[in-house]
């Protein structure tokens, strides 16, 4: 599969050069924000991902920093942010693994942390059918 660079897009389109978070989101970006592919909004459906389930999975999104890399937050702290009891947040991250889509781990002294990479291997072949189809980044 072939993948166009961020570079690679800029040469071939100068109006998307110098696009930064910063730019799109001004001062509110310099609290953190994280890259989520359009494929997973556009494919949301398909996948079976409720928009509570969505929501609970772009917060365990926020904290993965590299593909391969655990996360480690708190149920509580997403069901705070969410505005949901912590058992709702355990019932979708249970939902999500269902789905194939989170794998919920310990680490060796008892503290519970997600790994994300199965998302990844979900959206490939949505994102292969899309370039076999020839469908641009936002269609349906």
């Amino acid at each position: 599969m072939m993948f166009e660079t961020t570079e690679q897009i800029a040469n071939r389109d100068p109006d998307l050069a110098g696009r930064t978070a910063v730019d799109l989101w001004g001062p509110a970006a310099e609290f953190g924000f994280q890259i989520v592919p359009d494929i997973l909004l556009l494919e949301q459906r398909q996948l079976g991902i409720s928009s509570e389930e969505l929501n609970a999975l772009l917060n365990l999104n926020a904290h993965r920093w590299r593909r391969k890399d655990p996360v480690f937050p708190g149920t509580s702290t997403i069901a705070e942010r969410m505005g949901v009891s912590v058992r709702t947040v355990q019932r979708l991250i249970r939902s999500l693994e269902k789905k194939s889509l989170v794998v919920r781990k310990k680490t060796a002294d008892g503290h519970m942390y997600f790994e994300l990479d199965l998302l990844n291997q979900k959206l490939e072949p949505f994102v292969s059918d899309r370039i076999k189809k020839g469908k641009k980044r936002m269609e349906k």
